[in-house]
């Protein structure tokens, strides 16, 4: 595609998109590139406030998704029961989150939204294909943006964040580039975009992030099955990926380093998921102490520890280890029998869909569904895998009710 065909089809696209939804993308987006000067949080949550009023205000035809909405109603219940500590500031985290999935979940169900989330989703893949693409460039140009924590300094890896914050963002976005990526390359078959699926999973591995590389792998194995459409095209195909991998393994096989070692760093501190495990085992805990309502929403429970893993008191901020643990610790029976439909009925629509855009959405699917194994964001309204995460949620759906040919 030569420069002139690119710059028509840009100027073809902001010509075409509500210009509200391009700006809030652009401003949402902008948090996820480093290099870029930094957007007081102040201006991030204003400008959500601001589009989520501009939806609710400009939207025809306008109705909820039940599902979604009852959760919404069940968290103010819920905390006023519960009551969990001030210090983790549940009711402001919980008005962000409702901002997040006015902004781009699909709790509001109407045509021109469905048009508008398409339209930060498209911006959203280009921008993670150009940070995984250009990461993988910038290892090797000494270029290096990110901020890494002790434990990662001590074992000398995840210190690589690229053109991002850190490395376990890295990771998940260069994951989803590659999956896009893949797609193209296969449903196009160019060349070109199967080389940046091969340099977004490189980056992957550079962020030494193993539940993006796990769920990258699971994503690309579920998206070429789907594509092939037969098992014998399958198995053709995945025997011709291995084969080529192992033939250039000596090329590209020193890019697994960071994440072997991390994976040694851990075994040597007693389990391959030592960073991971008290924290499962914490959330586990709450869900048996409090199985119907949770310890409330964005919340631990303080009575289990004097010192809390990954608990910060000054700020609130919990790193639960889990997002499926988190959905059972912090909202209980209630907020799981709310949620679980909605993510595993999407999913499974995507399943028995046999376009290719169903193939591509379910493959992202598949990547956040393996990565919030180990990562727990679902309900952080400020985090911008969350954002993605109820995006491609959004999308998928709108895919699944519009019935439209396009992504």
């Amino acid at each position: 595609m030569s420069i002139p065909e690119i710059k028509g089809l840009i100027v073809s696209f902001y010509r075409s998109c509500n210009k509200p939804t391009l700006w809030f993308a652009c401003i949402a987006l902008w948090q996820l590139m480093a290099f870029l000067p930094s957007i007081p949080s102040n201006v991030i949550y204003g400008v959500y406030i601001g589009y989520a009023l501009y939806i609710l205000f400009h939207s025809s035809d306008l109705t909820f998704c039940k599902p979604l909405l009852t959760f919404l109603m069940y968290i103010p219940v819920q905390l006023t029961i519960v009551d969990p500590d001030s210090s983790f500031r549940c009711w402001e985290r919980f008005v962000l989150f409702c901002l997040l999935l006015i902004s781009v979940s699909p709790l509001i169900i109407s045509p021109q939204q469905a048009k508008n989330r398409r339209t930060i989703f498209i911006i959203a893949l280009v921008v993670c294909t150009f940070l995984g693409v250009c990461s993988f460039f910038a290892r090797f140009l000494g270029i290096n943006y990110a901020t890494s924590s002790t434990l990662d300094n001590i074992l000398q890896v995840g210190t690589f964040g690229g053109l991002t914050h850190h490395s376990m963002l890295l990771g998940p976005i260069s994951g989803i580039g590659c999956i896009f990526c893949s797609w193209m390359g296969y449903t196009r078959h160019s060349r070109v975009y199967w080389c940046f699926s091969v340099l977004c999973i490189i980056a992957v591995m550079f962020s030494a992030s193993r539940s993006a590389f796990m769920g990258a792998i699971a994503a690309i194995t579920i998206l070429l099955y789907k594509l092939t459409g037969t098992k014998a095209q399958f198995i053709k195909v995945v025997t011709g990926t291995i084969l080529l991998a192992t033939a250039t393994f000596p090329i590209w096989g020193s890019a697994l380093d960071p994440v072997m070692q991390k994976y040694r760093g851990n075994v040597v501190a007693g389990s391959a998921y030592s960073s991971r495990e008290t924290l499962w085992g914490t959330r586990i805990m709450e869900f048996k102490d409090h199985p119907l309502l949770g310890v409330g929403f964005d919340a631990i429970d303080l009575n289990l520890s004097a010192n809390p893993d990954g608990y910060n008191k000054d700020s609130g901020m919990v790193e639960s280890g889990s997002s499926w643990l988190i959905i059972l610790s912090m909202t209980g029976l209630i907020g799981a029998i709310l949620l679980f439909p909605i993510l595993f009925g999407t999913y499974y629509q995507l399943w028995i869909d046999s376009s290719p855009q169903a193939a591509m959405l379910l493959g992202i699917l598949t990547f956040f569904f393996v990565h919030m194994i180990a990562e727990g964001y679902i309900f952080y309204g400020g985090s911008m895998l969350a954002f993605l995460l109820w995006l491609t949620i959004g999308v998928s759906r709108d895919f699944l009710q519009y019935s439209t040919d396009e992504i």
